[in-house]
């Protein structure tokens, strides 16, 4: 088990000087679920979800509109998994929400999105979430360039003569042959934990989560 934040710092350090990633990489395929802030719509109660953590082993902690939970992602399938405590209440929701591809229609901007349903203790049936953001996941961030000082040393080693300059990876976003799909640039000022979708501005996959319960209850009744 190790916590994706260290090995994305390790990969990033390492591969600044020069050093061979393959390992550090290869851990990072397991860690495709974005850290940070996501939009959250949750049976219309919106604001934040924040992924604090994330480890190689899959698990998860953070907090979704105020409440701290921990949980567990299932790499292979994208699968999210957590329990909320509710405040002040002996209850809790129970979150499942899966991957979903979407680009903003006529935008073409990427959004990271993860949708499914949730209960409730002592309620009855269950209700749609989703959550999105722009956030890319370490398994997908590109390592940084050779830092100049050890260029310079690999030059000189190498033989090469002066100007030539050695090929490295641009830094920056991108897919890095992770997740195979388009990737829009962060934006840390995206998701701020607020009210953020009036209903009638949902995304199509938003209303499709929301109203997949009701209509489930409508086929079974």
């Amino acid at each position: 088990m190790a916590d994706c934040a260290t090995i994305l710092r390790d990969r990033d350090r390492d591969a600044k000087n020069g050093e061979d990633t393959t390992d550090l990489d290869r851990q990072l395929q397991a860690c495709n679920l974005s850290r940070g802030t996501w939009n959250v719509d949750a049976n219309g109660a919106q604001g934040a979800l924040i992924i604090n953590t994330l480890d190689t082993n899959g698990n998860v902690t953070g907090t979704l509109l105020g409440d701290t939970f921990s949980g567990s992602w299932d790499h292979a399938n994208r699968l999210l998994t957590f329990d909320r405590p509710l405040q002040g209440v002996p209850l809790k929701q129970h979150y499942t929400g899966g991957y979903i591809p979407y680009v903003v229609p006529g935008t073409g901007v990427f959004l990271y999105t993860l949708a499914g349903l949730f209960t409730e203790d002592t309620v009855q049936g269950s209700f749609g979430w989703f959550a999105q953001t722009r956030n890319d996941p370490d398994s997908v961030k590109q390592p940084p360039r050779k830092d100049k000082e050890f260029k310079e040393k690999e030059k000189d080693a190498m033989g090469k003569g002066e100007g030539k300059e050695i090929e490295t990876m641009d830094a920056g976003g991108g897919n890095g042959g992770g997740a195979g799909i388009p990737i829009a640039p962060n934006d840390q000022s995206f998701a701020q934990g607020r009210a953020f979708i009036r209903p009638e501005e949902r995304p199509e996959v938003g209303r499709q989560v929301l109203q997949q319960p009701d209509q489930m209850q409508e086929e079974n009744g």
